[in-house]
């Protein structure tokens, strides 16, 4: 399909906004574009999971990166994540994905935000 996600037979839709790397603990930002990536795509399994789906169901990405000279160390940092877990998403690209540069977040910390949607199965 290219550049969008084919949903066939799903119980429903899952949508996430606003998952980002600040550590539920502390309520804080964690320190880069690597960790704060990682946490967010972290946040994301573990809520689609609680859901009744995956990281593997997800049909839709929004990635907002606070300064454009972030934009390859978040790839990188993304795209390493999707390969440890969720290999056959990043291999097909199954999934509609927008970027989004020179963002405002919520706060000045925040470095990496993403929403996604997701089926159930």
């Amino acid at each position: 399909m290219g550049v969008g996600a084919k949903v066939k037979g799903s119980k429903g839709f899952i949508f996430l906004s606003g998952s980002e790397g600040r550590d539920p603990a502390t309520n804080r930002a964690v320190e880069g574009v690597r960790d704060q990536t990682r946490l967010a795509l972290d946040k994301i399994k573990e809520r689609l999971e609680k859901a009744g789906s995956s990281i593997d169901y997800v049909v839709k990405f929004v990635w907002y990166v606070a300064k454009q000279e972030h934009r390859d160390e978040f790839i990188k940092a993304r795209d390493e994540w999707l390969a440890e877990n969720a290999p056959n998403l990043l291999k097909e690209r199954s999934y509609a994905s927008t970027l989004l540069l020179e963002v405002g977040l919520a706060l000045p910390e925040m470095l990496v935000e993403v929403d996604s949607i997701a089926v159930i199965p």
